[in-house]
């Protein structure tokens, strides 16, 4: 998950929340995030990495949001949605996950950092 600070202000402590995974494949989470948060200057971005497996074949969802607080103020900033990847199928010819989250709100409350982000 990349995440993109586009404020004015740093937004420390920046950390992935209400990280989930849904669908009909079974998998087994091997890991992160890595790290386990970032410190994010105006304009710059870092990422997070979580290591799934799948284990049957079926699909998988992946969901999260991003939060920090702005080193101006000291407010709390999230992203306003929760960000979905595009469906994963899990075949047992590929095991490997690829996925990603591209958040764009469209609304973005008083001292909320905007981020964008991908999971990969």
């Amino acid at each position: 998950m990349t995440v993109t600070n586009v404020g004015q202000a740093t937004a420390n402590n920046v950390t992935p929340v209400a990280f989930t995974v849904s669908g009909s494949s079974t998998y087994v989470f091997d890991g992160g995030p890595v790290p386990n948060s970032l410190t994010l200057p105006a304009g710059t971005s870092g990422s997070f990495t979580w290591r799934y497996r799948g284990i049957t074949e079926g699909a998988l969802l992946f969901t999260a949001n991003a939060a920090g607080l702005d080193a101006n103020s000291g407010f709390a900033a999230s992203t306003t949605i929760a960000a979905q990847s595009n469906v994963v199928d899990v075949v047992s010819t590929d095991p490997k996950l690829r996925s990603w989250v591209t958040v764009v709100p469209n609304i973005v409350n008083q001292n909320q950092i905007y981020c964008c982000f991908k999971c990969k």
